[in-house]
């Protein structure tokens, strides 16, 4: 293994505005240097060697400052023109494929007042070789009436492209719609009177997004910006389209990563550049300001004779407890649940003459996770008997859980039951 410290290698003068970085490792990039007055042109050159870095340094009278272990790493020395000054940060984004594409984006500190040639060295793993033409670099804009906007600083590399589920005609009340958990995302299902044309397996793993006017596809890339918390960027390859248009929207899947989720646009008249239009928080489930159902399955059952709530938290309890459900409930299968990090809790309800299908509400009441179920009986015509079930995938979580079911006739309120009331983990 050869680790060289960079400080003796300098052998040009320093630039009075280059500053120093601690040695404080930001994985996979760590800065080493940065500075401004480096040049008018953006550019970037790369050192897999000492005397490569010394050479770099040399030219550019740059003050670089680090060990550096070529055996893992590479050094690239970035010129990215005007933007915040101060120290800069550098995230780096991926597409989430095996062979992924990159975008590191480098941004001034927040606050700083704007400089002109800016410039940073910092390491890469030698592990992302051959990195140049599955990577690109962006920096900070000016802002657009207070969004934050972005900046290609090279030419870029198109990231991972996602196709829509299904494109439906329609608008939307906001450019982008998110949504991370069953409850939300049936409530707007229902309320808009729109089938949707796929199903959603696994609000544990997916987030689901309607984008106004979204195009052919869109661009998708992720990253941690800090311990346990990521970032996920997506991306339209246009403008929206001319409003005389008709009006459409489109579905995706997308993978879910607990951060946020930044929804960008071009900016019209900026190649280049692009605008975070609408930021979104993705909760980890298990930390959640409130209960997020993750997975609903809905049936019904043979006669019930009475109102039932029962909790599976093994695979062994959930074998138990799909053969006392019977019907289709006892169809789904035995990995339904990841039940490390979740647990199934199903509502077996007493027949009854009522509509098919029961309505899920969440809220939080002094620290207990209270999910309200609601049946729905007409005052008018028959509906028919059935006895209704819905089996939910809801994650492990601290406080305790009660499950409060309730009978509604027509406009008549039924009384609230408490079915149960399930200890925290």
């Amino acid at each position: 293994m050869r680790t060289v410290r960079l400080a003796a290698l300098l052998v040009m003068p320093v630039l009075a505005l280059a500053q120093t970085s601690p040695q404080q490792p930001i994985a996979p990039v760590r800065l080493l240097a940065f500075g401004q007055d480096g040049g008018v042109q953006e550019r970037f050159r790369a050192a897999r060697s000492a005397d490569e870095l010394r050479a770099i340094a040399a030219t550019g009278s740059l003050a670089i400052d680090g060990a550096v272990d070529f055996a893992k790493e590479l050094v690239v020395v970035l010129w990215f023109g005007d933007g915040r000054g101060g120290r800069p940060t550098i995230s780096c984004l991926d597409d989430l494929t095996p062979d992924p594409r990159r975008l590191l984006r480098i941004a001034g500190a927040a606050g700083a007042p704007r400089v002109q040639d800016r410039w940073a060295a910092f390491t890469l793993p030698t592990a992302w070789e051959p990195w140049r033409p599955t990577a690109w670099f962006e920096t900070d804009a000016p802002p657009l009436a207070g969004d934050t906007v972005w900046r290609e600083v090279l030419p870029g590399r198109a990231p991972l492209v996602v196709a829509p589920l299904a494109t439906v005609r329609g608008g939307l009340r906001e450019p982008v719609l998110c949504f991370t958990d069953a409850i939300a995302f049936d409530a707007y299902v229902a309320a808009s009177g729109e089938p949707v044309p796929f199903a959603v397996s696994d609000f544990a793993l997916q987030v689901v997004l309607a984008v106004a006017e979204a195009g052919p596809s869109l661009y998708l890339l992720g990253g941690d910006i800090a311990p346990g918390q990521g970032r996920t960027v997506v991306r339209r390859w246009a403008p929206p389209a001319d409003p005389a248009a008709e009006r459409t929207f489109a579905w995706f899947v997308l993978p879910r990563r607990a951060g946020v989720l930044d929804f960008e646009e071009p900016v019209p008249g900026s190649p280049g550049q692009s605008r975070v239009v609408k930021t979104f928080a993705i909760d980890a489930p298990g930390t959640a300001a409130r209960l997020q159902v993750l997975r609903r399955f809905e049936c019904e059952l043979e006669a019930q004779a009475a109102t039932r709530c029962e909790r599976a938290t093994t695979a062994a309890e959930w074998q138990e407890l799909k053969k006392r459900l019977g019907g289709a409930a006892a169809k789904l299968p035995d990995d339904w649940c990841d039940f490390e990090h979740h647990c199934v809790v199903a509502i077996a309800v007493a027949e009854g003459r009522v509509l098919p299908g029961l309505e899920l509400a969440v809220t939080e009441e002094e620290g207990v996770d209270v999910l309200g179920v609601t049946q729905t009986g007409p005052s008018g015509k028959d509906p028919g008997r059935r006895s209704s079930c819905t089996v939910l995938v809801v994650p492990r979580r601290k406080g305790q859980l009660a499950v409060v079911f309730r009978r509604d006739t027509g406009q008549a309120t039924g009384a609230e039951q408490t079915l149960r009331v399930f200890p925290g983990f």
